[in-house]
């Protein structure tokens, strides 16, 4: 029952702070709800005057998001490339044609034809055409925006701080792939740090009064077609005014020489008032909600303060130098990774589940769950990694706690340099499966270990839970599942000796789940594949010791 009330607990957060979380403090906010409430015990559902009172901070929440305003303004963006024809339909539909023209003419200066890489896995001309005017974002995957997404305050200077739906992904369902190495770049093929795009904002009223600094190629829009063109190598702010509103504000960044910098500053007035007022009335209703329903474990949650301190402190680092975890420089498999969970959650926005189900593959050949993690993670954070990393920081305490069970307390705290050695190791596959998978599979084998030696009347829930996050461990990384098998088989050869077999088969119970790659692979593709027709390769056995 527990397990259900802290999903219940965390889910109610998200629909206050609402998704996706963006802010750095709603970040955090949200991953402080996950740790107290982890950590913690929702108090029973007989305390009705907390649950009263849990409902009507609920609904006054919400009543707060309408009677104080956001700062909101439609963003449509893209890729912009020019291969004969091929693009040609679809950006036209985005950009008026003056526009669109100047574009062009400023790509084919910097990217020659003549000059254009040859079609492979490197090039640019690979994959679909560019679909569709707008790019599809995670961001905007529930906002029902006009063109990608909707956003508050933009701030970007060049593709690596500017979290777009283009950026990452192998082939999707709109936009070719962004899988261009940079290591083999050549002239004629832009490199994915660099890479040629677009953005528009549609100027709210919230906007007025709020500086608006550009650099690079600009155009503002007016309602009856007149186009200002400006261009400027630095910085230039102005306050924008109540004639800006509904105009459109175009920026292009085709040449990497003058990469595009959009800066939307707050300022002190109603409108930047009432959007922080906003974000702390959703905070504070988290807060409160937390207060009433949850009973923190303080010398849990202190043990994992203590020994995660380092990587949360190195994860904060990580953070103020590139803020949103996002992938960039990753080769095939992260950003493939992040492609199928695009693809999974644009058909679920669609409302395509079927689509959603069959994660971009009818017989799987990538890790298979790692694509759902990332289209719920995106769901969550937007275009980012921040839920891979909440899990990565609980790996020194999974480790910790792992090593309790086998030695007792001066073990564990003798195992915590091995922990941080395994954590900053992991740290280094930032886009793969291991980031999720490793942490996920220490804290498995731990809770069995527990579990199996807890009280009989609460251990068969217990030890059922142990075996599907092994089941969630083998989707993420499929060559673990004979580690996942081992491990269940050890703990249940726990005393008392007597109940060894009834153990075991509640472990494998929840193991059993492994079994819906096998109907997935079947139903979507026609054929019995165990797991991923990769699974067998030798490379990928060889990473089942990369523990």
């Amino acid at each position: 029952m527990q397990p259900i009330l802290k999903l219940g607990i965390l889910s109610i957060s998200l629909i206050i702070l609402q998704i996706p979380l963006t802010h750095p403090v709603s970040i955090l906010a949200f991953l402080g709800a996950c740790a107290l409430t982890l950590f913690g015990k929702v108090n029973a559902p007989t305390a009705s005057t907390h649950y009263v009172a849990a409902g009507g901070i609920f609904f006054i929440s919400l009543a707060a998001s309408f009677l104080l305003p956001q700062i909101r303004a439609q963003e449509g963006h893209n890729l912009f490339l020019i291969d004969g024809s091929k693009h040609e339909a679809a950006l036209r539909k985005a950009l008026p044609d003056t526009i669109y023209e100047y574009a062009k003419a400023t790509f084919q200066r910097v990217f020659p034809p003549g000059e254009y890489c040859e079609s492979g896995a490197a090039c640019w001309r690979t994959g679909n055409p560019i679909s569709a005017p707008y790019a599809f974002s995670p961001d905007g995957a529930f906002q029902r925006p006009e063109m990608s997404r909707i956003v508050s305050l933009p701030s970007f200077e060049g593709p690596n701080s500017f979290s777009a739906g283009f950026q990452n992904a192998m082939t999707t369902l709109d936009i070719p792939s962004t899988n261009w190495y940079d290591t083999e770049a050549r002239r004629g093929d832009p490199i994915r740090a660099q890479m040629p795009f677009f953005v528009i904002y549609t100027i709210p009223a919230s906007w007025v009064g709020l500086k608006l600094c550009t650099k690079g190629d600009t155009f503002q829009v007016s309602s009856a077609g007149s186009i200002e063109k400006r261009f400027s190598r630095h910085k230039h702010c102005r306050t924008l005014q109540q004639g800006d509103v509904t105009q459109k504000l175009y920026g292009l960044s085709i040449d990497p020489a003058s990469p595009l910098s959009v800066m939307v500053k707050p300022t002190l007035g109603v409108n930047t008032v009432s959007h922080y007022a906003n974000l702390a009335a959703r905070i504070i209703a988290v807060g409160a909600l937390l207060f009433l329903l949850v009973s923190p474990n303080l010398p849990k949650l202190i043990t994992f303060l203590s020994v995660s301190s380092l990587a949360i402190v190195a994860s904060i680092i990580w953070v103020v130098h590139d803020f949103g975890f996002q992938i960039f420089q990753g080769g095939n498999d992260p950003l493939t990774h992040f492609g199928f969970g695009q693809q999974i959650l644009q058909s679920v926005a669609a409302g395509e589940w079927a689509q959603a189900l069959r994660g971009g593959e009818s017989v799987f050949y990538f890790m298979p769950g790692y694509r759902y993690f990332r289209a719920l993670e995106m769901a969550i954070f937007g275009s980012t990694s921040y839920l891979s990393f909440a899990l990565l920081l609980s790996y020194p305490f999974a480790m910790f706690n792992l090593a309790s069970c086998l030695g007792g307390r001066s073990f564990a705290l003798m195992s915590i340099p091995i922990a941080y050695f395994a954590f900053f190791q992991t740290a280094t596959l930032h886009g793969w499966s291991e980031i999720v998978a490793f942490p996920l599979f220490i804290a498995a084998l731990a809770r069995l270990l527990s579990e199996c030696r807890s009280d009989p009347d609460r251990r068969s829930s217990k030890l059922l839970g142990a075996g599907l996050m092994m089941a969630a461990v083998c989707w993420l990384r499929p060559n673990l599942v004979l580690a996942a098998v081992l491990a269940i088989s050890i703990a249940a050869l726990q005393p008392p000796w007597r109940d060894s077999i009834r153990r075991a088969l509640l472990g494998y119970l929840g193991l059993s789940a492994v079994g819906l790659m096998a109907i997935h692979n079947l139903y979507f593709g026609g054929r019995m594949v165990l797991a991923t027709d990769a699974a067998g390769e030798g490379l990928n056995l060889h990473d089942t010791c990369r523990i």
